[in-house]
């Protein structure tokens, strides 16, 4: 009997997943998932101060840190104007994210270094190449944001949502994996990483700054897709028991 319950809630849920395409809520969540994927990351700025690459290596972590957290805060205060309208003191939602944004890159600054290191070193891994080093490089990187400011938004959602949102950190890296896939695809004279930074290429293509626009609207898509999804589904079910 139990068996055939817990079979009837995960159905139900399905089903709110899969409704959630057509809810105001998530698509809201893909238009700002586009609009953050159109900032690009923002910090990379810091790499066009002038005559940063001589700075000491202390002032251009702490400019990188404070890039991140600036990110993060923008990418939070985004997201807030769609939370904003299903709870209620979201204000901490921008905090979350943008000291999780900040927290993410510090501790994957400081494990990527000798990671990257021992995968360079023969004697560790005989031949390394460099899909090894991307992979490792990016699973670091995706593992420490998914947990970090995924998890600073988890705690948000168990206020709001207590117990709705235990796929959160799993969505957040599943999105992850998906937005790199699309930077597989190459394009001509565009500058990297796709987003306003596009558009600092001194020689840009028309069709370049097309494509890159293409392509980061299917980045924003696809990373909204896990989360907002879940989001959405989440909040669909607390309304149909409200």
């Amino acid at each position: 009997m139990s068996n055939s319950i817990e079979t009837g809630i995960e159905t139900s849920f399905v089903c709110r997943v899969v409704n959630a395409f057509n809810t105001g809520l998530f698509r809201a969540w893909v238009g700002v998932a586009i609009v953050s994927a159109m900032l690009g990351p923002l910090y990379v700025v810091v790499y066009l101060l002038p005559g940063f690459s001589s700075w000491p290596q202390v002032t251009q972590q702490s400019l990188l840190l404070i890039g991140n957290l600036v990110h993060g805060l923008i990418v939070g205060a985004l997201q807030w104007i769609v939370l904003r309208k299903h709870f209620c003191r979201t204000y901490w939602w921008i905090v979350a994210t943008g000291l999780g944004y900040m927290a993410s890159w510090l501790i994957y600054a400081v494990v990527s270094t000798p990671l990257l290191n021992a995968l360079a070193d023969p004697s560790v891994w005989g031949v390394a190449d460099f899909f090894t080093g991307w992979l490792a490089h990016n699973l670091v990187n995706w593992t420490c944001f998914a947990v970090v400011v995924g998890g600073a938004q988890w705690l948000f959602f168990q206020r709001h949502l207590p117990g709705k949102m235990r796929l959160w950190i799993p969505a957040i890296f599943v999105a992850q994996i998906l937005t790199p896939l699309v930077f597989m695809i190459p394009l001509p004279q565009l500058a990297e990483p796709a987003g306003i930074l596009d558009f600092l290429n001194p020689r840009p293509t028309g069709i370049s700054i097309v494509f890159g626009l293409a392509r980061t609207v299917v980045v924003g898509f696809l990373y909204s897709l896990p989360t907002g999804l879940l989001l959405a589904a989440a909040v669909e079910t607390r309304k149909s028991k409200s």
